[in-house]
């Protein structure tokens, strides 16, 4: 059986190349229960992330764009850091809502799902993570 989760990731900028994944957010769909990821080094937070896929093998992720900037930049990041990228099974709603949809957030698409609303901006994630506030993540 698949089971489906909404993933969302904070990064410092768009450029995987020169910038850092800060936060991933996985909820899975139709649950109240999310798996916030931070650390503030990298590469542990990355390796949360595939070991999580690992103890998961039937999770399908989905989310807004993901196929073009999410997995993309985690793998991206991951191979830097060389750990193990693992196969993921995605749906990218971006092919079925490709413009002015108002669900891209995490907290847009946990809404649209289950009813609940925790509300988490990038920005502030970011702020917070500069500023070593781990909990407010």
């Amino acid at each position: 059986m698949t089971y489906s989760a909404l993933l969302d990731i904070e990064t410092t900028g768009l450029d995987p190349f020169s910038n850092r994944v800060v936060a991933i957010g996985i909820a899975p769909l139709f649950l109240k229960d999310w798996h916030i990821y931070v650390d503030e080094d990298e590469q542990k937070l990355l390796a949360a992330f595939w070991t999580f896929v690992e103890q998961n093998p039937s999770m399908k992720f989905v989310g807004y764009n993901i196929d073009k900037f999410d997995l993309y930049f985690l793998r991206i990041r991951s191979l830097k850091h060389r750990l193990r990228i693992l196969p993921i099974a995605s749906e990218d709603l971006f092919r079925i809502y490709p413009e002015g949809v108002r669900w891209h957030s995490l907290a847009d698409l946990q809404e649209l799902f289950s009813g609940v609303r925790k509300e988490r901006t990038g920005q502030a994630v970011q702020e917070a993570f500069l500023a070593k506030d781990f909990d407010k993540i």
